[in-house]
């Protein structure tokens, strides 16, 4: 276990990270374990307000590494489960791709709907019909056809689950807008969390691709 006080936090108030499953990573990484847990700290801080709700298998830069975390709540420890390594001949663009499709997933996954009780309730439609925006807006950026740089890299790199990902995006983004007219919420968060997984499945291959040697090696 390794101990993180978030900036701004009173004395006694810590993450623990459980590094056990990124041990091997950490080792295979060559630099000096002190340095790792230095940035790693760093960055825990950074993104404290994102542990305040449950995420699985979130991706966060970590310096110039990659960690897949997941988490219950601040009181819990955070689980590390890899630390990857973007290949040295990745191109700047890809990377660039990786970083905004990480990010808007990241904050999508956070979405207002997503932490609450009853996210179906009539009295939510407000935040239902921003979240289902939202993620309209991610399908335009990452999964409509045209010139934009993300299309382009994530269509070259991950062909397969592109495809795959834009289809089940696509359909589940229009279903839930039939159900948020039919006044069906329930049915609604259940098209919106669809939609939401088939990007994060885009995001798995992605990141795949972009660090397969290094996973290979393992």
């Amino acid at each position: 276990m390794f101990e993180v006080f978030p900036r701004g936090n009173h004395f006694g108030e810590s993450f623990l990270i459980d590094l056990k499953e990124a041990e091997a990573d950490i080792k295979m990484l060559g630099v000096p374990q002190e340095s790792f847990l230095h940035t790693l700290s760093r960055k825990i801080r950074l993104h404290q307000r994102i542990f305040e709700h449950p995420r699985e298998r979130a991706y966060l830069p970590v310096g110039q590494y990659i960690g897949i975390f997941s988490w219950h709540n601040p009181a819990d420890p955070i689980r590390c489960h890899k630390i990857l390594k973007i290949r040295p001949e990745v191109e700047q663009e890809a990377c660039d791709a990786w970083a905004s499709l990480a990010i808007s997933y990241n904050e999508d996954a956070i979405t207002k709907y997503r932490r609450l009780e009853q996210p179906a309730a009539p009295h939510n439609r407000g935040i239902l019909e921003r979240a289902l925006k939202n993620y309209q807006q991610s399908y335009e950026w990452f999964c409509e056809d045209g010139k934009r740089c993300p299309n382009i890299i994530l269509a070259s790199y991950s062909p397969e689950q592109y495809k795959l990902t834009k289809s089940v995006m696509s359909a589940n983004l229009k279903m839930a807008e039939m159900k948020l007219h039919a006044e069906d919420f329930g049915s609604m968060v259940f098209h919106l969390e669809s939609a939401l997984s088939a990007l994060h499945d885009l995001l798995d291959a992605f990141t795949e691709v972009l660090t397969a040697t290094q996973q290979k090696a393992q």
